[in-house]
């Protein structure tokens, strides 16, 4: 007769050998990961302005693409931005990408965690350009501060941001899995491999600007601390929430193959290869 078991899905989680270059394997993936998410919530976004500005009859000059310096659409006709044109690129990102992520959560494959990783990143990325506009308004007006200049309270564009954050926060933490973080990892070991695999991509992107480009050492700054300050959070959060988050989806662990790993690195090199040639050649 079978023996029956009551082992938890925390403690199958927590017995589960893991392989050699784990931790390495894991770290480089949320990289890659991460970066390929990033590149597309930027071109999503930054199409979705040139989306506007075609509907408005304004004539796109260029779209400049980067993954660590500005991205933006010129246009030929000066200071022509409204709310519409402003919210089009956020909008349609944050819509395009949650899309995808609840198609796609059903799944459950490591492989797929560079596209699953593009919603949470657009709600969170969104969000942090949103508390970046309301600091800088009304010096500096941005997307979000069309939306502020047309009337819409300050205080309701932040809570919006916050929204935003907190919802791409968990729609992470839904996923981490994928990239063999798990719950039931000692503190400093999920701290660490959240640190390699997010605050690394933004710690170049920092780098770069510091640079290359002072006039966004502010911004990457924010945009810098905000993501270390959310792996402390996510990280944090992480073993409290995984009862509920497993009870809306069950992701499984399991050891990441360098293949994965080596597809998800050059996915994103080839992402951000091809934005900078387009940046500074075209």
């Amino acid at each position: 007769m079978k023996a029956e078991t009551n082992t938890t899905v925390s403690e199958s989680i927590e017995a589960r050998p893991s392989g050699r270059y784990s931790s390495l394997k894991s770290v480089l993936h949320l990289f890659g990961s991460l970066a390929i998410a990033h590149s597309l919530v930027l071109t999503v976004h930054e199409f979705g302005h040139a989306i506007a500005y075609k509907i408005s009859g304004y004539h796109i000059q260029k779209i400049f693409l980067h993954p660590f310096d500005l991205s933006q659409v010129v246009t030929v006709e000066q200071n022509v931005k409204g709310v519409f044109e402003g919210l089009m690129g956020p909008l349609l990102n944050i819509s395009i990408a949650t899309i995808v992520f609840i198609a796609l959560l059903k799944f459950r494959k490591p492989q797929l965690l560079p596209l699953l990783l593009w919603g949470p990143m657009a709600y969170i990325e969104e969000g942090v350009a949103i508390i970046i506009d309301v600091i800088e308004y009304p010096g500096v007006i941005a997307d979000w501060g069309h939306a502020m200049l047309a009337g819409t309270p300050v205080a309701i564009i932040a809570i919006v941001g916050i929204l935003f954050i907190l919802i791409g926060s968990f729609g992470a933490l839904l996923v981490f899995p994928l990239a063999n973080v798990v719950p039931t990892d000692p503190f400093f070991k999920r701290l660490a491999l959240s640190t390699g695999g997010f605050v690394g991509f933004y710690f170049l992107s920092f780098l770069f600007v510091l640079i290359f480009n002072k006039w966004l050492v502010l911004w990457r700054g924010i945009a810098l601390g905000s993501c270390v300050g959310l792996v402390l959070i996510l990280t944090a959060i992480h073993k409290p929430l995984f009862k509920p988050l497993d009870k809306i989806a069950h992701i499984e662990s399991s050891e990441i193959s360098w293949t994965i790993v080596g597809v998800s690195l050059g996915i994103a090199a080839t992402f951000m290869t091809v934005q900078m040639l387009t940046f500074y050649l075209i």
